[in-house]
């Protein structure tokens, strides 16, 4: 799952009407290089990509923003488009096994809806990219979350919180529906909620103030395929190149959202107080 140089190059010399002479200065190498690169006889390195991609964003063309709204055109009742943010990028095959601990849902393969939205959780990175998938979605058991309870719950029992409570009937069932999902929808949580997970996890706040807080910081939804069948309905459509510009501005969106989520969790939490149950209330033996 590589770059698409050749069809980049393409685009935007229609776009932005310029020969290969006039693109190649802009960029900074010579004519006969760039035309290497759009043939695929010498893919550029990294620093020359950057050089082409910070090219193409420097002079207006917003390219892995049109690519991804061509890519979800495509999406229709039986075909999720989904997007994967990569630290470093895939080597071989998409497997479960390389799951990192510690996930919302466990093991599985996290993806986003929106390129914005995935782009944002790696941008800090500097090799970081985001690749572009199709999913068929015949045959497949999803599970759905929305920000309530259920979330809440899942979310704490797999990031380590509720271990101790998992034979509780309410907190067993939930988990014996998302193990046998092979695909999951649900909101995203980032580690800015984790403190508030923390406070319910010690006794400190109610079950509501936690759910209200977790819903006041927005960031979309994700998707997990949690099985070897999701994977294997899974297809690469192409891998997104982000120039350094591209990720500060998607971070400094992020930042910006982040320090307003933030705020709004501190004034859910106040205006719950002493509503609902605490931890020791909900999860007794025989619950």
């Amino acid at each position: 799952m590589e770059y698409r140089i050749s069809q980049d190059i393409a685009y935007a010399k229609e776009v932005l009407a310029l020969s290969y002479e006039r693109l190649a200065e802009i960029i900074g190498v010579s004519p006969m290089t760039l035309q290497r690169w759009a043939k695929g006889d010498n893919p550029p390195s990294g620093s020359s990509l950057e050089k082409l991609y910070g090219a193409f964003y420097s002079m207006g063309l917003r390219l892995s923003l049109a690519k991804s709204d061509m890519y979800l055109s495509e999406a229709n009742a039986n075909v999720e488009i989904l997007f994967h943010g990569s630290k470093e990028g895939i080597v071989g095959p998409i497997s479960l096994d390389a799951s990192l601990p510690g996930k919302d849902f466990g093991p599985g393969f996290y993806c986003g809806l929106s390129l914005e939205q995935t782009a944002a959780f790696v941008c800090s990175f500097p090799r970081s990219s985001v690749y572009v998938l199709s999913l068929s979605k015949k045959g497949l058991k999803t599970k759905w979350f929305d920000v309530d309870k259920d979330w809440m719950y899942a979310i704490a029992y797999y990031r380590g919180y509720l271990k101790q409570y998992e034979n509780a009937r309410y907190l067993r069932k939930l988990l014996d529906e998302i193990e046998a999902a092979d695909i999951i929808y649900a909101p995203i949580a980032d580690n800015t909620m984790f403190d508030i997970l923390e406070a319910f996890y010690r006794g400190e706040i109610t079950d509501e103030q936690c759910i209200h807080s977790l819903s006041a910081n927005r960031l979309g939804r994700q998707v997990v395929l949690r099985s070897t069948k999701a994977l294997g309905q899974l297809k690469s459509l192409g891998r997104l190149y982000l120039c350094e510009k591209e990720k500060e501005d998607f971070l400094s969106k992020r930042r910006d959202s982040g320090e307003a989520g933030r705020q709004k969790m501190l004034l859910e939490r106040r205006k719950y107080a002493g509503v609902g149950h605490y931890i020791e209330e909900l999860f007794h033996e025989g619950v």
